[in-house]
């Protein structure tokens, strides 16, 4: 699919004036397509409830990426100065996982007790290309990635009657990396064993109360794309590449909700999130260059209040609405990178709407809105942003055939504009072109067999890497 992408960059040299502006206009060619299979086998051990199942995970992601970048530069009054850069960046990568887990299910007569097991293997491939037609230089780079995962796990559950049940859990993960740049002569690795524990505490009051505390730690393994160190370049100027030294963040997350009649939710939460993943402008200001890539840099604090409520106006009406408080309280960690720390206060709204157009259920409108407030989180200001989705659902024959056409973004308010002060430089970026959430989706889904038959609904063993690899 080919998408046209338009830059603005501003070259300062001193404090509020400008010295030229930079225009950039693109497009991008990206073509992608995926392929999975699962295998898996369930089987019941006995009566008492005891079960196994196992899942066996095979996933493959090509991605052709090409993109092609005229910047011209112009003085203050717009009249042009001359090409700052003419080029291509293409890039084909390809991401392959196998993965396989096996579950058991093994209650007793006081508590019930499941423990399993899970295997994944990744190997990422990168063929990178950029082509600076002014300055003559094709340059090209292999990049290759490959990881390793082990876990088990035991989690136990236990109902002490109709008010009280506790549920414990601990997960043991190792994994090994290894990444290599062909050209660039990098290579590097790494490997860790990590502990992850959940705890979950519930109460029932009665029919309109419940109350219910929980506790988790979790990692977030950056994106395949993320790690890739070559450089694709937006101007002359501005450029944007990964960082194979990356690493994971880890989160630990507090919780307390009070659930009222089941339609009014509740949550007083903390987070706590340690070698953050966040992505800097650094920019050069005897150059006038800036580079874009992700960093392990911060930890932040997170802490406030939610509000979920869920109703039905009409029979034909439903509306689920959530109101999200939050604090943001960041420390840079990173040495190498100069930024101011903040603590600062955002919330979050959204309303989801499905309306019903007739007595059978088979024709259906959505009207979804959410808003973003201004929040400065790390380094980066972020202004506002919101966005307003509809649309129209219809079920065929006897409700096997789904057809659906959604306006995504309608007014194309999603984009966020950022400000960053890193190193004593401020930069500024707007997500326009490439990053517009704005959007038209047509979907068609037909189910076949038996509609009477109840199928479980699951998730494959290699979801996350699919996360990851997109």
């Amino acid at each position: 699919m080919e998408r046209y992408c338009k830059y603005e960059y501003f070259r300062q040299i001193k404090s509020n004036q400008i010295d030229s502006i930079i225009k950039a206009n693109g497009t991008r060619d990206s073509r992608s397509n995926n392929f999975s299979v699962n295998t898996h086998y369930f089987s019941k051990l006995d009566t008492l409830g005891r079960s196994i199942s196992v899942d066996l995970d095979y996933f493959k992601f090509k991605e052709d990426d090409e993109r092609k970048i005229l910047a011209n530069t112009f003085d203050i009054n717009d009249d042009f100065i001359g090409i700052n850069y003419s080029g291509l960046n293409s890039v084909n990568r390809e991401v392959v996982n196998y993965s396989g887990n096996i579950d058991i299910a093994h209650p007793f007569k006081v508590f019930s007790l499941s423990y399993g097991a899970k295997i994944s293997y990744i190997d990422s491939k990168y063929n990178i290309r950029n082509i600076n037609e002014l300055a003559s230089i094709d340059e090209q780079d292999r990049f290759r990635y490959l990881e390793r995962n082990q876990a088990v796990y035991v989690n136990g559950f236990k109902k002490f009657n109709d008010k009280w049940s506790l549920k414990l859990g601990l997960r043991l993960e190792n994994t090994d990396t290894k990444g290599t740049s062909k050209s660039l002569n990098i290579s590097t690795g790494v490997g860790y064993l990590k502990l992850f524990p959940t705890f979950y505490l519930s109460y029932t009051e009665n029919d309109n109360h419940s109350f219910s505390f929980d506790y988790g730690r979790r990692i977030n393994r950056p994106y395949f794309a993320q790690l890739n160190p070559a450089e694709f370049f937006i101007n002359q100027n501005v450029s944007s590449k990964g960082n194979p030294f990356l690493q994971p963040s880890f989160n630990d997350n507090f919780e307390f909700t009070h659930l009222y009649k089941g339609k009014l939710s509740t949550t007083l939460f903390f987070g706590v999130e340690t070698d953050g993943i966040g992505t800097i402008a650094v920019a050069d200001n005897k150059t006038f260059t800036e580079v874009i890539s992700p960093f392990n840099y911060y930890t932040l604090y997170r802490y406030g209040l939610s509000e979920s409520y869920r109703f039905k106006p009409t029979s034909w009406w439903n509306s689920q609405n959530l109101l999200y408080l939050v604090n943001y309280d960041s420390r840079i960690t990173n040495n190498a990178i100069i930024a101011s720390e903040v603590i600062n206060f955002s919330y979050y709204l959204s309303s989801n709407n499905t309306i019903l157009l007739d007595q059978d259920k088979t024709k259906s409108i959505q009207v979804n809105y959410w808003y973003s407030a201004p929040f400065t989180r790390n380094q980066t200001e972020n202004e506002s942003n919101q966005a307003l989705n509809i649309g129209f659902r219809m079920s065929l024959l006897e409700k096997q055939l789904q057809v659906g056409i959604n306006a995504l973004d309608v007014f194309n308010t999603s984009p966020r504009k950022r400000i960053s002060t890193v190193n004593g430089i401020r930069s500024t970026h707007l997500g326009y072109g490439l990053f517009s959430g704005r959007g038209f989706r047509f979907s068609v889904s037909y189910n076949f067999g038996n509609t009477k038959i109840n199928v479980r609904q699951r998730k494959s063993g290699n979801d996350e890497e699919k996360r990851r690899a997109n």
